[in-house]
C-alpha cells in the first residue's frame, strides 16, 4: 500500500470518526439548546390561565407617582396610576389608565420573542441530514447564536428612537385622553419594568433656568399631534420608576444559558 493509499485510509478513518460523533453526541446538546430557547419564548408570552403579571409603580415615600400596572406577555395591559407632578394639572392629582381594550407594546420584549422565533425556526427547519455535515451543522449553529445575542441585545440595551423626545407616546391610548403637557412612557430597562412621566411646555423660544430644554420633537409631531416639530420644548417635571420583573428575570436567564449552550456546541462542533 503506497502513501495515498495509507492518507485515504486514514481520512476514511477519521471522516467516519466524525460522523459517528456528530451524530451520538450532537443530537442531545441541540435538544438541550432548543429547550432553552422554547423556555426563554416562554417567558416572552402571556401566561396561560393568568390575566397577567401586576407590578407596582409608586415614586417611593414621595406621591409624585403611585399605582400599578399588568403586563401580559409583550404587553402592558392595565393601568392604574395616580400622577401628581407640581406643574401638571396645577399640581392635581391626575389618575389614569388604558382606554377600553387597548394595550401598549413593550417593543424591547418584542424584539426579544421575534428573534427567538427566528432562532427557533432555524433549529427547526433543517433535516436530519445536517448532522452529516459539520460545517452546515456550524452555520446552522453561528445563525442560532446571532439570534440570541440579537435578543439579548434588544432586552439589555433602551432604544432610545422610541423614546421622548424622539417620539411622542399616543396620547389616546389612555384615559382620560392624556393632556398635552404630559408624556407618559413604559418600557424595560434590563430586568425592570420603567414607567416615566414628564411636564412638558412647547416654547415660543429657547429658555433657560426652570427645567431641561429640549430643542424640539425629534420625531416630528408624533403623538396625534400634540406637539410642533419646530418649537423647543421644555420639562418642567420629571419622575421615572422602576420596578424590578420577575418575568424579565427569568427572560434575562434563560437567554444567557442559551447563549452559553451554543457557544459550548459551536466549540465542541469546531474539535471534531
Amino acid at each position: 500500500m503506497n502513501e495515498d493509499d495509507v492518507l485515504a485510509k486514514e481520512e476514511e478513518a477519521l471522516s467516519a470518526e466524525r460522523s459517528w460523533l456528530l451524530r451520538t453526541h450532537i443530537p442531545q446538546a441541540l435538544a438541550e439548546l432548543m429547550s432553552l430557547v422554547m423556555e426563554s419564548l416562554k417567558a416572552c408570552d402571556p401566561e396561560e390561565g393568568k390575566p397577567g403579571l401586576t407590578l407596582a409603580a409608586t415614586s417611593g415615600a414621595s406621591d409624585l407617582l403611585k399605582g400599578s400596572v399588568t403586563v401580559s406577555g409583550a404587553n402592558v395591559v392595565k393601568l392604574d396610576l395616580t400622577i401628581k407632578l407640581p406643574k401638571v394639572n396645577r399640581g392635581q392629582p391626575y389618575r389614569v389608565g388604558l382606554a377600553g381594550k387597548g394595550t401598549i407594546l413593550l417593543q424591547q420584549v418584542q424584539n426579544v420573542r421575534n428573534n427567538l422565533v427566528l432562532a427557533l425556526d432555524e433549529l427547526e427547519s433543517h433535516p436530519e441530514t445536517i448532522l452529516l455535515d459539520k460545517y452546515a451543522l456550524l452555520e446552522v449553529i453561528t445563525h442560532v447564536s446571532d439570534f440570541i445575542r440579537n435578543a439579548k441585545f434588544s432586552l439589555l440595551n433602551i432604544d432610545e428612537t422610541l423614546l421622548f423626545p424622539n417620539r411622542d407616546c399616543d396620547s389616546k391610548l389612555f384615559t382620560p385622553t392624556l393632556p398635552s403637557d404630559l408624556v407618559l412612557e413604559i418600557y424595560v430597562n434590563n430586568a425592570s419594568l420603567v414607567v416615566s412621566v414628564m411636564g412638558v411646555e412647547e416654547q415660543g423660544f429657547l429658555s433657560v433656568g426652570r427645567g431641561k430644554v429640549l430643542t424640539r420633537l425629534k420625531g416630528g409631531a408624533g403623538g396625534g399631534g400634540r406637539f410642533t416639530s419646530d418649537k423647543p420644548l421644555l420639562i418642567t417635571d420629571q419622575i421615572l420608576v422602576e420596578t424590578p420583573s420577575p418575568r424579565l428575570l427569568l427572560l434575562i436567564d434563560t437567554l444567557a444559558r442559551a447563549d452559553e449552550a451554543c457557544l459550548a456546541l459551536k466549540e465542541k462542533v469546531k474539535r471534531m
